[in-house]
């Protein structure tokens, strides 16, 4: 059954309707490749904190098919970390060494990122290029703000993250 299928979200449609295709399980990941995938990750997982207390993609599986450009897209849209502290990634999110360019976030959040906070998770092969952060917060990157327990493998960021005089446990992959 599908990892990320809650009735409150985005009108009870699963996260399968967002990008391209998969179920988010180990075997049938759900696979990224296009900016609007990535959009719809952000988005369904912010919508699900913001609707309940339910961690029902927590542990879902990501594939990353194809180099990925989001300029265009967090142009429109703020992008909301994925996780939070009290309902962080538990996952697994291979980008298969494929290029996330024009990742952008302005923060003044606690545990802030592309993830903001990952425990007893795996994030492997992601390439972030082009970066422009911009943090105030505690616990923050530019890939995961706070990172429990979690198997990092094969990870290169690239571009520019600034710290404001308040962040601590900063830094430009990992807080």
């Amino acid at each position: 059954s599908e990892r990320c299928a809650h009735p409150n979200v985005w009108g009870g449609s699963a996260l399968s309707t967002g990008v391209g295709g998969g179920s988010g399980t180990k075997t049938d990941p759900y696979r990224l490749s296009a900016a609007a995938h990535f959009v719809s990750v952000s988005d369904y997982f912010a919508e699900l904190v913001a609707q309940t207390d339910d961690d029902v993609c927590s542990t879902a599986h990501f594939r990353q098919d194809a180099d990925v450009d989001l300029t265009a897209a967090l142009s429109t849209f703020a992008w909301v970390p994925i996780g939070e502290d009290d309902d962080p990634f538990r996952g697994l999110f291979d980008g298969q060494g494929y290029a996330i360019e024009g990742f952008t976030l302005d923060s003044d959040r606690h545990a802030s990122g592309f993830f903001a906070r990952t425990v007893n998770a795996t994030v492997r092969n992601v390439v972030l290029s082009n970066v422009d952060v911009t943090f105030q917060g505690t616990k923050v990157g530019a890939l995961i703000g706070h990172a429990e327990r979690t198997e990092l493998t094969q990870l290169r960021v690239s571009g520019d993250a600034a710290f404001g005089a308040s962040s601590k446990e900063a830094g430009g992959v990992i807080g």
